[in-house]
C-alpha cells in the first residue's frame, strides 16, 4: 500500500459486486462507499481497502430513516418486491418514490417544518432512496451472479460436446439457447434520482478535502454532465470534456479465487501495482503535467504486460479489457454539482462545507 492523500470514492452507488470490486481492488488503493444505514456488503479480503463513508451520524436521524425504511420495505414484501425480479416492478416503485417526501414528513410531523426542518426532510427522503435503491441493487447483482454462473456452465457444457471452434460455437449458441447475461439496465433505473440523492447525503458530510468519484458506468458521466452542456449550448459552445487515458487491463473475473489471491500476494504484482498507484495520484493532481501522464502511460503498460503473462501462466484465454480514464472540465465544480441538490429544495438549505471549490475529476473504470 502507498500513502495516499486522495480519497477515492463510488459514485453515485453503494454496493460493488464480486467482478467489480476485485477489478476496482487492483487499480485503486482504497475505495470508500457512501454509508446511510448499513456498511458496506465486500468480501472479508477487502474490508481494509474498501471502507465506508458514514454521511448520517445523528442518532436521531438515524432512527427515523429506519422506522421510515422498515414501513416501505414491509409495503414492498406485500406487494411482493422481495423477489428476485423486482426490475419487473420498477414502474410501481417510481410511483411510489413520488410520494416519499410526503410519507416522510406524515411520519415525522413536520409538515408545517420551516426551512431546516425541510432540509432535514429532503436529507431522509435521499437517505431512504439510496438503502431502497441498495435493496433493488443488491437482489439484480444476486441475479446477475447467479446468470454469470449458468453461462459458465454453458461453455463447459459445449466444451464436452466438442464445440471449440469460435464459429461452431456461434452456432451451437442459437441452436441451445439464447446466451443468459444480465444486462445491468437496473444501474440506469431513476438514475437522477439517485445522483440527486448521492450528492444530498454526500454534501451532508464531505471529506476535508476534495475526493476523487469513482463510477463504472459512462452514462452516470451523461447525466452527471447535462448542467454543463446546457451551458455551454446557451453560449455557443461544443462542451469537450478532457479525458485522459490510464490503461488498459485484462479481466480478472474469470480467474480462480486462488490465483486472483496468490496474484495480490505475490510481491512482484504488489510492487507494480503500487508503482501504478502512485502514477495515479500525480495524474489526478496535476492533470496538465505531461511528464506525469507519460509516467502513468509507462506504468500502465508494465502493468498490463504482466497480467497478461500472468493469465497465460494460469491458462486462461484472451478475454476483455478493463479500461480506466479521469474525465474533468474545467466548469465542472463541486459548486456545479450542487445544483443537484437545489432542485427540491432553496440553495442556502445545503449544508456548508469546508471543500475548496475544485475540479471534480471522475475516474470511469469501465468494468
Amino acid at each position: 500500500m502507498v500513502s495516499n492523500p486522495i480519497q477515492y470514492v463510488l459514485f453515485p452507488y453503494t454496493i460493488l459486486s464480486e467482478r467489480k470490486s476485485r477489478h476496482l481492488s487492483v487499480l485503486l488503493p482504497c475505495l470508500s462507499v457512501l454509508q446511510v444505514i448499513r456498511p458496506p456488503a465486500v468480501p472479508n479480503r477487502l474490508r481494509e481497502q474498501v471502507t465506508g463513508w458514514p454521511v448520517v451520524t445523528e442518532p436521531e436521524q438515524i432512527e427515523a430513516i429506519k422506522r421510515c425504511l422498515k414501513g416501505y420495505q414491509q409495503f414492498a414484501a406485500v406487494h411482493g418486491e422481495n423477489s428476485v425480479l423486482a426490475s419487473l416492478s420498477l414502474d410501481q416503485i417510481s410511483r411510489d418514490f413520488a410520494e416519499t417526501r410526503f410519507r416522510i414528513q406524515t411520519q415525522l410531523k413536520k409538515n408545517d417544518a420551516d426551512e431546516s426542518e425541510n432540509w432535514e426532510t429532503l436529507l431522509l427522503e435521499a437517505a431512504i432512496f439510496l438503502e431502497l435503491a441498495r435493496d433493488l441493487d443488491e437482489k439484480e447483482a444476486e441475479l446477475e451472479a447467479s446468470l454469470t454462473h449458468i453461462d459458465n456452465l454453458e461453455g463447459k457444457f459445449r466444451e464436452i460436446l466438442g464445440i471449440s471452434d469460435e464459429e461452431d460455437r456461434d452456432d451451437a449458441a442459437e441452436t441451445l439457447s439464447p446466451p443468459l447475461r444480465a444486462e445491468q439496465s437496473y444501474l440506469s433505473f431513476m438514475l437522477p434520482k439517485r445522483i440527486e440523492s448521492w450528492l444530498r447525503l454526500f454534501f451532508n458530510r464531505m471529506p476535508e478535502a476534495c475526493p476523487t468519484l469513482v463510477t463504472t458506468a459512462e452514462q452516470v458521466l451523461e447525466e452527471l454532465f447535462e448542467p454543463v452542456r446546457a451551458e455551454y449550448e446557451r453560449t455557443g459552445r461544443t462542451f469537450e470534456p478532457s479525458r485522459i487515458v490510464l490503461g488498459s487491463f485484462p479481466a480478472l473475473d474469470d480467474l480462480p479465487p486462488e490465483d486472483f489471491l496468490s496474484l495480490l500476494g505475490n510481491p512482484e504484482a504488489s510492487g507494480l501495482v503500487t508503482s501504478y498507484w502512485r502514477c495515479l495520484e500525480s495524474v489526478l493532481l496535476s492533470p496538465h503535467d505531461l511528464s506525469a501522464t507519460e509516467q502513468m502511460s509507462q506504468a500502465a503498460d508494465t502493468l498490463q504486460d504482466y497480467l497478461h503473462h500472468y493469465r497465460k501462466e494460469a491458462g486462461r484465454p484472451e478475454g476483455a479489457e478493463i479500461q480506466m480514464e479521469v474525465v474533468f472540465d474545467s466548469e465542472l465544480r463541486w459548486s456545479t454539482l450542487r445544483k443537484y441538490c437545489e432542485r427540491a429544495g432553496k440553495s442556502e438549505q445545503l449544508v456548508e462545507t469546508s471543500c475548496p471549490d475544485d475540479l471534480v475529476k471522475i475516474l470511469v473504470c469501465q468494468l
